[in-house]
């Protein structure tokens, strides 16, 4: 008689640590999953892909060797899934104006970068759709009522589903942050005879040193840089969450029993 009590608590402590271990997976699992979601979100609305190209007067103390600089002008030209949009900056003051704005789908706006950013958007909004409806079914297995809804349904089955939903809202972020590796080769192909090196990596930077003077010494520097921006970033943050929410969603299996139940009876059912 003396065994029994341990046995019973036993069997009690059991269903209580599995409904802890559901409710800890599951809630890592919305927390990547909303945060996978929110990034999309910000890449939605953030640049992708920038080109900076700024004029500045040098200081030389001899031909070869700057000593300063001070900045003319600056255009800054950014790439979004809505459109291009270019800003002019003058002196260091940083105070801009916007110079145009023009959207993907407007009729003076075609060629090989509208169709990235096209394709860009399209996985994008796969990743957003498939996310939140993810994020939604864990959400709604926080409550028990619908835990009993689903186990009458096959378990395997039900998880399959839900990791196929995370694997969907990654393949939409790994598809679009993959595409933009395209834009040197877009931008090639739109920009007749280009030169600069925006047309041959996808990053970088490079320096113009002029002496438009003729006088032997170079008085004024062009500097272009490109690469990607927030966009890019957000989504390969994004799509990377979802790999661990995909195994989570997977494994966790909903609680055969409920804790109330067993510790009235001191039975597992």
């Amino acid at each position: 008689s003396n065994a029994s009590p341990p046995f019973c608590l036993a069997v009690q402590v059991h269903p209580l640590l599995g409904i802890m271990k559901f409710v800890v997976v599951n809630s890592l699992a919305t927390i990547l999953t909303l945060s996978a979601f929110a990034l999309y979100i910000v890449a939605f609305s953030t640049p992708f892909y920038f080109t900076s190209l700024e004029y500045s007067n040098a200081s030389t103390s001899a031909s070869t060797e700057i000593t300063g600089q001070t900045r003319i002008n600056r255009t800054l030209t950014e790439y979004d899934v809505t459109g291009v949009t270019q800003e002019l900056s003058v002196g260091t003051s940083g105070s801009s104006s916007r110079l145009s704005n023009f959207d993907w789908g407007s009729d003076d706006v075609d060629g090989d970068v509208a169709y990235v950013f096209n394709v860009i958007e399209s996985f994008l909004v796969v990743g957003i759709a498939f996310s939140i409806v993810l994020l939604l079914v864990l959400v709604s297995l926080f409550f028990r009522s619908v835990q009993i809804k689903l186990l009458p349904f096959p378990q395997k089955l039900f998880h399959f589903i839900l990791f196929l939903l995370a694997v969907l809202a990654f393949i939409g972020g790994f598809i679009a942050f993959f595409q933009l590796m395209a834009m040197p080769n877009a931008l090639d192909k739109d920009i007749s005879n280009c030169t600069d090196g925006y047309c041959q990596k996808f990053s970088g930077s490079e320096a113009d040193k002029q002496d438009l003077d003729n006088d032997g010494n170079v008085d004024t520097v062009i500097e272009t840089s490109w690469g990607p921006s927030t966009a890019f970033y957000c989504t390969l943050v994004a799509f990377l969450l979802l790999i661990p929410a995909a195994f989570m969603v997977l494994v966790n299996r909903i609680p055969t029993t409920e804790f109330d139940e067993e510790e009235s009876s001191g039975v597992a059912l």
